[in-house]
């Protein structure tokens, strides 16, 4: 199952967010943080429109058990403003 479009539409934003604020190695980081999580998110069956902050938790978990700390704060911070702003999206 893909995510909603107007998710791929939050994920589109949020690429063009990191292209006005960041460094073309500093965006790769994000975005293969996000990568990563999707990819994770998919061995659990689930994606970004069904992810709970649950899998956020555990995603955590997982990466403090095989990562060092600044990729498990960048990946993190990544998944953390994505979800931010679908909860955002969600209110208004």
């Amino acid at each position: 199952m893909s995510p909603a479009p107007d998710l791929e539409d939050l994920v589109r934003s949020w690429n063009e967010y990191l292209l006005a604020e960041y460094t073309q190695t500093s965006r790769e980081a994000y975005l293969k943080g996000l990568r990563r999580y999707r990819e994770w998110l998919s061995t659990r069956g689930s994606n970004l429109a069904t992810a709970r902050s649950s899998d956020v938790r555990a995603w955590r978990e997982h990466l403090r058990a095989n990562y060092a700390a600044q990729t498990v704060n960048l990946w993190l911070s990544t998944v953390l403003r994505i979800s931010d702003r679908r909860a955002q999206r969600a209110d208004s």
